[in-house]
């Protein structure tokens, strides 16, 4: 919603691409037939590269969202397999911060209460492009993904 409708820097074409891979583009598993979904949408969680490209111009949603993505990044993390058992503080550490944060998206509260938190906090810029944007969203060129793929 905020890529929709908020200002950023990406144009028509790459704010249409970023959103394609991480929430609409499938792929076919040749052997199977079986699709796949959203291959971009855990990297550009768990690294916020989406984030960090988009350039939001509000200091306000900036810092909602990078509030929400410390918390949803967790979704896609697996210190189990992330950490050599020689780093068995940092996997530790890294399942802790996990389990409280899957514990955290449990709460129906969470969102609500982050947003409230966010509005409240005075060091946040609402104003500085504050008026909702509508981008435009290009066409892709091919429904089941990138051009090529059936």
């Amino acid at each position: 919603m905020a890529l929709r409708y908020t200002c950023h820097i990406l144009d028509a074409a790459d704010l249409t691409v970023q959103l394609h891979h991480n929430f609409d583009a499938r792929y076919r598993n040749p052997e199977t037939g079986e699709h796949i979904m959203a291959t971009a949408r855990t990297p550009n969680m768990d690294a916020g590269v989406l984030f960090r490209q988009a350039k939001f111009a509000n200091g306000g949603i900036k810092d909602v969202l990078q509030a929400m993505q410390q918390v949803l990044r967790e979704r896609y993390t697996e210190p189990e397999i992330d950490f050599r058992i020689s780093q068995e503080k940092e996997r530790t550490e890294a399942i802790a911060k996990k389990e409280s944060a899957l514990k955290t998206l449990e709460d129906p509260r969470w969102l609500p209460d982050l947003l409230s938190t966010c509005l409240q906090d005075e060091r946040n810029d609402w104003k500085t492009n504050a008026e909702r944007v509508k981008h435009e969203l290009a066409k892709f060129p091919n429904k089941f993904g990138p051009i090529g793929v059936k």
